[in-house]
């Protein structure tokens, strides 16, 4: 974790749905080298907001998760790595101080 108080993390993107089936058997194979194991199905619903502020790209989505609840993940993207860098402080600054 990079930032306790906005729980902000570095964030691997991996493209996953071109060639589905394959996808899944490579993301699958990773999970179980990672010794993870499966738990149980998991449902979500994502509602998902996007603003260009700041000189970055905010997004917000609401994800509504069967049995566990509905959270706020609040992203900033920008190119330039100092702008990267007050990612949480200007997320505390939208209001998402509360939320952590």
């Amino acid at each position: 974790m990079l930032d306790k108080q906005t729980k902000t993390r570095r964030e691997i993107e991996i493209a996953v749905g071109r060639r589905a089936r394959e996808d899944f058997d490579k993301m699958r194979e990773l999970f179980d080298d990672a010794r993870f194991e499966p738990v149980r199905p998991v449902e979500k619903t994502r509602a998902l907001f996007h603003l260009a502020w700041e000189a970055a790209t905010w997004s917000w989505a609401v994800d509504s998760i069967d049995d566990l609840g509905t959270y706020l993940e609040i992203e900033a993207r920008s190119p330039r790595k100092a702008q990267r860098d007050r990612g949480p402080r200007r997320i505390l600054r939208t209001g998402g101080g509360g939320l952590v």
